[in-house]
């Protein structure tokens, strides 16, 4: 971290335009390249409107995953002078503490769910025979 250059919000504030669109994000400044704007999930509008700015709270707000953490580290340029770096929140590694109940969620398995939908069609097939006979 001490190797990154650093830069005012003053000179982040003058890259503003599609083919050079820079943001600052947890202390850290990021130049994100034109070909990606369009492969942003959130769409061009979302990082056009933060252009030159702090984007720390949107980005903060949307909580992004792993991988998206990980695919800005290559438009990492430097930091912001004098800001707080919050490091860990662009890290890869770290886990929004609302993705560690999604993650556990994610890998349960899903046979519960499937034994759920068995015994309600089991409930609705014996409902439907006792009320024919």
């Amino acid at each position: 971290m001490a190797d990154l250059k650093e830069y005012t919000m003053a000179e982040v504030g003058e890259h503003t335009s599609l083919d050079d669109l820079w943001v600052a994000v947890c202390g850290r400044v990021f130049k994100i390249k034109e070909e990606y704007l369009d492969d942003h999930p959130g769409g061009r509008e979302v990082l056009t409107a933060v252009a030159g700015k702090d984007a720390t709270e949107a980005w903060v707000d949307v909580k992004h995953s792993k991988s998206a953490r990980k695919k800005m580290q290559a438009f990492l340029i430097g930091k912001v002078k004098g800001a707080e770096v919050k490091e860990q929140l662009t890290d890869p590694s770290y886990i929004w503490p609302e993705q560690i109940e999604w993650e556990k969620r994610k890998q349960s398995p899903k046979s519960d769910n499937n034994l759920t939908y068995i015994a309600a069609f089991i409930v609705m097939v014996l409902a439907a025979y006792l009320a024919l006979n």
